[in-house]
């Protein structure tokens, strides 16, 4: 059984470091994968609207007992 855990964010509305963040995280590296599967974590989703960023993550239940 999982938790789903929903965070939000508001960025500073500066487009640089926005646009450098979508960049470094069109890819991600097979080794950032698999260490969050390591870690627990079942599932994670990140939406950028503008310059609020939200966040779902699945967790393994088990973390928490």
């Amino acid at each position: 059984m999982s938790r789903r855990f929903c965070f939000t964010l508001d960025l500073k509305d500066d487009p640089a470091p926005i646009a450098e963040y979508r960049k470094d995280h069109a890819r991600i590296w097979p080794e950032v994968t698999q260490g969050l599967k390591d870690s627990g974590i079942e599932d994670l989703e990140i939406y950028l609207l503008g310059t609020r960023m939200f966040m779902i993550m699945e967790v393994n239940r088990e973390l928490f007992v």
